[in-house]
């Protein structure tokens, strides 16, 4: 039981490890918020997603934790999870 509970919280840093090191934040929304405007073709897109993060990531926090954790690191379309 001590090793599974060691697994996951190795697991658990490691996953905040990589937004850390992606996005420069170690929160799950905030993560998924910044691949959602990471994800925009045009720099235009971009720029104004930037704009708006607060407001993505209040989205991604209303769906709750599991819906940015899956935007965040399986790479969903954030588009689909929001709705």
């Amino acid at each position: 039981m001590k090793n599974l509970i060691v697994a996951a919280v190795v697991f658990l840093a490691l996953v905040h490890g990589y937004f850390y090191l992606s996005f420069g934040t170690f929160d799950a929304c905030k993560a998924a918020a910044f691949r959602m405007i990471n994800q925009q073709t045009s720099e235009t897109g971009r720029a104004l997603g930037s704009l708006v993060a607060g407001p993505i990531e209040a989205r991604f926090r209303a769906k709750g934790a599991l819906t940015c954790y899956r935007a965040a690191v399986l790479g969903e379309d954030p588009n689909v999870l929001l709705q």
